[in-house]
This record gives C-alpha cells, structure tokens and sequence, in this order.
C-alpha cells in the first residue's frame, strides 16, 4: 500500500499532463477544420481598384470582373465568382477565367494554364493603398493548380490550405 501512496502524485501528474495534452490536440484539430472551410463574404469596397508593382505587373480589381496584366505573358481575366473574408484585411477570391493565361511556365515547355475554369488569388494586409496578392500554384514547378468547379476550388482554396500554394507574395499599389 505504502508503494501506492508514493507513486500515486506522479501518476496523477502524468494523467493530468496526457489529458491536457489530447485537449490541445482537439483544439488544434477544431481550429484546423474552420482553417479549411470557406465562409462566403463580400468583396471589400477599398480591393476594388487598380494595382500595380513595381515589376510592371498589376491587377484590376471590380465588383464583379476581375483583371490581371503582366509583359510576361500570364495575363489573366474573369470572374469573381466567390469571395471569403479571413479577416477585415485577408482572404481569397475564386474567379472564373474568361481569358486564361496563354503563357508556357518559365524555363518549361509546360503551359501554366491547365485547361481547368477557376483560379485563386488570396490578398493579406490590405489598406487604403496598398496590399499583397499571391495566385494559387504548384510550390513545386510553378505550374496550374487551377481547378474544374467552383466547388472544388471552394474546397481547395481555403485557409488553412494557403501554405500550400501561396510561395511568394506581389506588393501593389493603388
């Protein structure tokens, strides 16, 4: 009985510590699936505007119609089929191509557009004059992650999945 009583604050201690460990887990894993859905928002009112770089690229941001332009050959429009808010700065918007990139992925013989209808552009730390934008790609070879519905792209586009094709972000100004 005595062995019990002297192991007893240990095991204890080491149930305590697994049962708050498997509450971080589940917290972690709750966060993660809100990560991956895509609540419906509203384009912000200052996205709409024209951007540009200093690299000469840029975007033509309106209510509905969505443009970019670029001297490389990747120039884009469409669109803007959905919209989610991950914050009053951040989020994704889900366009329908009406003109697709016609461009071969640089240094490749591979086209970058990969024949499927909607792409991806997320933006982060938006304000009244400027604001960073990144198009979903392959992080491996640059190429099209575009996809063949607007549910799929709902799907794959999303938070907690931005990592996955967001390798570099554009700085643009109004």
């Amino acid at each position: 009985m005595s062995s019990f009583l002297s192991s007893f604050p240990k095991k204890f201690l080491n149930a305590v510590f697994v049962l708050v460990l498997l509450a971080a887990v589940l917290v972690s894993c709750d966060s993660n699936i809100a990560d991956d859905t895509n609540d419906e928002g509203t384009l912000p009112e200052g996205l709409i505007a024209t951007w540009s770089s200093i690299w000469g690229d840029g975007y033509r941001i309106g209510k509905t119609d969505f443009q970019y332009t670029s001297d490389y050959g990747d120039a884009y429009a469409g669109t803007i089929e959905f919209v989610s808010n991950y914050s009053n700065n951040s989020g994704v918007i889900i366009i329908k191509y009406s003109t697709p990139p016609a461009n071969l992925i640089y240094g490749t013989e591979q086209p970058f557009y990969n024949g499927n209808d909607y792409t991806a552009v997320y933006y982060r730390n938006l304000t009244n004059a400027e604001v960073d934008l990144a198009r979903a790609i392959n992080l491996i070879d640059f190429s099209s992650v575009d996809t063949a519905t607007l549910n799929e792209a709902k799907s794959k586009f999303t938070r907690g999945k931005m990592g996955d094709y967001v390798g570099a972000w554009g700085s643009y100004n109004r």
